[in-house]
């Protein structure tokens, strides 16, 4: 709905529902640029919009085809660019998953389970629960309302995409659960140093999505957190990424905020040396700070690793 800026819904090949933002995250679709929706209304009333742009003009596809195309959760897939120090480490190795065992249980639930041409699926996904996660931190970020509290202590659904990610678990037991878990985990990102600079910034981004040529390949993302730091800062820009994992690894993801630290740059016009990466893993309330790991060059062949690595 472009009135309500509300994200386009989709119903796959198996009749699940999914955004478009969980769709573009997913590996199997990392060579994929779709930030263009394709589509084809005969029936509209209107003749110029019957046709999305990618109908109405067949070169924009057929010169896109010929560039090398890549996102930077395919870099996740690479092996380890580096081992994180075991200092910085230390504190996190015995971080306690304070919600992993519940999520879980509410995933692996009969009520949660629908078969589909002969196979078990889960109709709310880990992927779903990763996307409801992003979109309460987004909306606190921003000041915009998630849920509100019923007098009996129940979760009343503020937000639309929240409604429609929710609307898929079936037990409304369940239901509850993960809406005060992503609630927890949103209070307790809140009480972070980072959380109040971002709420308090004058210049903060939330989901901003990018485009960029670089080595050859045009690379597209989303960057969850970045905002302007105060005068008290050395870097002028932090970019926090919210991580759902079951554990702690941040080695996995030097590459990705490698790559959303350039993208910054060229987006902000100003060094990537002025930009720090942080990780936040949501369920163990760890902020861990990688910007020293964010240096590295990410070079075409690295990209083109990308393309065989699935």
């Amino acid at each position: 709905d472009i009135n309500e800026g509300i994200d386009y819904f989709f119903i796959d090949g198996k009749n699940k529902l999914i955004t478009t933002q969980e769709r573009f995250r997913e590996y199997k679709y990392h060579q994929f640029n779709d930030f263009t929706i394709r589509f084809e209304r005969e029936l509209s009333r209107h003749d110029d919009r019957k046709l999305s742009e990618f109908y109405k003009n067949p070169q924009i596809h057929l010169e896109e085809e010929k560039i090398n195309q890549t996102s930077p959760s395919a870099l996740e897939e690479l092996p380890l660019p580096q081992n994180i120090d075991e200092q910085t480490l230390q504190e996190f190795q015995t971080a306690q998953n304070l919600y992993s065992t519940c999520v879980k249980e509410i995933l692996a639930s009969e009520s949660n389970k629908k078969i589909v041409a002969g196979e078990e699926e889960l109709i709310f996904s880990k992927g779903d629960f990763g996307t409801l996660t992003h979109r309460f931190m987004e909306n606190y970020i921003l000041q915009n309302e998630s849920i509100s509290i019923l007098p009996n202590d129940e979760f009343k659904i503020v937000d639309s995409q929240i409604a429609v990610l929710v609307s898929q678990i079936k037990n409304e037991s369940d239901k509850q659960k993960i809406l005060k878990i992503c609630n927890n985990m949103t209070n307790d990102f809140a009480n972070t140093d980072f959380a109040k600079l971002a709420k308090n910034s004058s210049k903060k981004y939330c989901e901003w999505n990018f485009k960029m040529m670089h080595n050859n390949f045009l690379i597209t993302g989303s960057i969850d957190l970045i905002f302007q730091n105060d005068c008290n800062s050395d870097f002028e820009y932090t970019i926090i990424d919210y991580k759902t994992d079951d554990s702690i690894c941040p080695q996995k993801y030097i590459y990705q905020q490698t790559c959303y630290k350039i993208a910054a740059s060229k987006l902000l016009k100003i060094p990537p040396e002025k930009i720090a990466c942080y990780l936040h893993f949501c369920s163990f309330n760890k902020t861990i700070d990688i910007t020293n790991y964010t240096n590295i060059e990410l070079t075409q062949e690295l990209f083109e690793k990308t393309q065989t690595s699935e």
